[in-house]
């Protein structure tokens, strides 16, 4: 009876199983990596492994820096999950020849885990001084800018109207605003952008083209550019003809002398990123979900269930009936070289090695266990029989990402049958 019941059980909880794989890996289409509190690769979306050029299920079990990441982001990845550093964290990281990337590390629901999400950008400079801030200001505008503020400002020309020629090369939407935020010059790509001509929008109130819910909003940051401080936030705006669209709104300082005289402010239209992020953020929370049915489902069976994520065997998930069995908690994080402390042995005495265990056994060689009999020692002592059954789970392409055992408790079957003998036996 209790042997039917676990291989009932192990069918329901394997199911469970692999749908969380399977969400895991199939889920999103953004590059988001969650490690574990060891400091390992614990799941990881299609994008985020070819970002890093491996395969799906290579990439699980390892560290940040086995995965290729830049030591100073490995760090970062350490510090998160020790909670040295405040949460979320972001910034800027080049991988491989795959190109320039934002990153952003945030603590995962799940205790203990920290995800990692990437999006595609382009590395932004940074500088405090109005040199740097212009020498941003021609990147960001463009190669057939260069030399035009030069001459703008050896001419004697004053800002706006030295800021003239790059803000109309200007790939991005670009208006400069005088300190009455009032709006002094506006490109081609700006006007597309608000759907309006540039009357409409050259020596009118900022607020008048941003709508005034809007402006009071962007209006602390423009006080900060203002003060010399380059900012950057998104917001969501409804767009005529396109729809709601999330910008990204950068405020450049734009200097006369030392003097912040007028500030630029540059759109960038970042909804396909917002998108991927929020994705992100949704597979994080599903599967934490997933993660917390599981969890619920197992406490409820009356045997000991153990699910374990490959390549690394570690514990992902067990039940107290599992605990209650061996005598011992089953931690969760364990790994496969950690499953010596069950302490199981075989009919001749030998102690089970790691590898040998049935969970171990289906990980790594996707071996069908089915109702193995061993004798462990709990830790008070207590010897004990148990039968253990153990099957690989696998994703959509057949590869192995975890593995489940149910253990069942045969202690009072085995020593029934030695007081009485075998059954039928005269």
């Amino acid at each position: 009876m209790a042997t039917g019941t676990g291989r009932s059980d192990e069918r329901r909880s394997g199911g469970l199983g692999r749908r969380l794989s399977d969400r895991v890996l199939a889920a999103s289409a953004a590059p988001v990596i969650v490690f574990d509190a060891a400091g390992t690769c614990a799941f990881v979306t299609p994008a985020a492994a070819a970002a890093l050029t491996v395969e799906p299920a290579q990439a699980r079990g390892r560290t940040a820096a086995q995965l290729g990441l830049p030591a100073h982001l490995a760090r970062e990845v350490a510090r998160s999950l020790a909670r040295a550093i405040t949460l979320p964290r972001r910034g800027e990281v080049r991988l491989g020849p795959t190109g320039g990337f934002d990153y952003e590390l945030a603590a995962a629901p799940a205790g203990g885990e920290v995800a990692l999400r990437l999006s595609d950008a382009a590395t932004r400079t940074r500088a405090g001084t109005a040199e740097a801030e212009n020498a941003e200001l021609r990147a960001r505008l463009g190669s057939r800018a260069h030399g035009q503020l030069d001459a703008a400002e050896a001419a004697g020309a004053t800002a706006p109207s030295r800021y003239t020629h790059l803000v109309a090369d200007s790939p991005d939407p670009t208006a400069v605003v005088d300190r009455d935020a009032v709006v002094r010059r506006v490109n081609a790509a700006y006007c597309r952008l608000r759907a309006r001509a540039p009357g409409e929008l050259v020596d009118r109130p900022l607020a008048a083209a941003l709508g005034e819910a809007a402006f009071q909003e962007v209006r602390p940051e423009l006080e900060r550019a203002f003060r010399g401080q380059t900012t950057r936030h998104e917001r969501w705006f409804e767009l005529f003809g396109v729809g709601r669209r999330c910008l990204e709104l950068t405020y450049q300082p734009l200097y006369d002398g030392r003097e912040v005289t007028h500030v630029a402010l540059v759109l960038r239209d970042v909804t396909d990123q917002r998108a991927a992020r929020d994705q992100c953020e949704l597979v994080v929370r599903e599967l934490e979900l997933e993660r917390a049915r599981l969890q619920a489902t197992i406490e409820q069976l009356p045997v000991g269930v153990v699910v374990a994520d490959a390549p690394s065997g570690r514990v992902v998930a067990a039940n107290n009936a599992a605990a209650e069995i061996f005598g011992r908690p089953v931690r969760r994080g364990s790994r496969l070289e950690q499953y010596a402390e069950l302490r199981g042995f075989h009919p001749d005495g030998r102690p089970y090695e790691p590898h040998e265990w049935p969970l171990a056994r289906a990980l790594l060689a996707g071996e069908q266990v089915a109702q193995e009999e061993l004798a462990i020692l709990r830790a008070n002592g207590e010897c004990a029989t148990i039968s253990v059954s153990a099957a690989p789970l696998r994703d959509r392409q057949g590869q192995i990402t975890g593995a489940v055992a149910v253990d069942v408790d045969v202690t009072a079957r085995i020593q029934e049958q030695r007081r009485h003998g075998p059954a039928g036996a005269p």
